[in-house]
């Protein structure tokens, strides 16, 4: 949430990765339009990946700024990814153009593909399966699937999304939003449009506010 990354990290933390994200928005901007998505939300997720820096190896061995696997930067033009994908000009593009790949496999919802993008489709999948084969239910998404998710991926999506409302905050008013979330949701829904319904927006509200 909001407050969680403002208490980990402090106002100056919080600048720092905003600045280290904003570093390379002339290769997310193009990379992002390419792709038909936000450029805000490609540095939001930057910033829960990396923090905005580009020779980042996670445990998993998932590299650079947008924190790839090997085969998905195979599959994204990244030839050699033990050496290029910490080269901001190859990996942001290849993280991009997979995130919105997953934005259209699952209909727009850009939630979900968050999770997809965390979790891998398969992985996100099989739980979404899971929740539905248990409960009899046939909704699907993110936040039908949340409670089946992997602790880290429930966290991811709010985490972006966060981040997400910091960027353009940070865009609009050249300094961070203030502390107890208000507004948040709203703002993000008027500045990306999102179709955030009432039940979602709840959901947010709390994650914003309170994890």
């Amino acid at each position: 949430s909001y407050r969680a990354i403002l208490a980990k990290r402090g106002f100056v933390g919080m600048q720092a990765v905003y600045d280290a994200v904003r570093v390379w928005r002339t290769i997310t901007m193009p990379a992002a339009t390419a792709a038909h998505l936000d450029r805000a939300r490609v540095e939001a997720v930057m910033a829960v990946e990396s923090q905005g820096m580009p020779n980042v190896t996670s445990s998993a061995n998932c590299r650079g700024l947008m924190q790839l696997k090997d085969g998905t930067a195979r599959q994204y033009g990244i030839a050699r990814p033990l050496q290029e994908s910490y080269i901001p000009e190859r990996n942001i593009p290849a993280g991009t153009r997979y995130l919105g790949e997953l934005v259209q496999r699952y209909e727009g919802d850009g939630d979900t593909a968050l999770a997809a993008y965390n979790r891998g489709e398969a992985g996100f999948d099989r739980r979404e399966e899971r929740m539905q084969s248990t409960m009899g239910d046939d909704r699907s998404g993110y936040w039908h699937t949340r409670s089946y998710l992997p602790r880290e991926t429930q966290k991811y999506v709010p985490s972006v999304l966060a981040w997400e409302y910091v960027i353009r905050y940070f865009d609009e008013h050249g300094t961070l939003p203030p502390t107890n979330g208000h507004g948040a949701i709203e703002f993000l829904a008027a500045k990306s449009g999102a179709p955030y319904g009432p039940s979602t927006k709840f959901r947010l509200r709390s994650w914003f506010r309170d994890a």
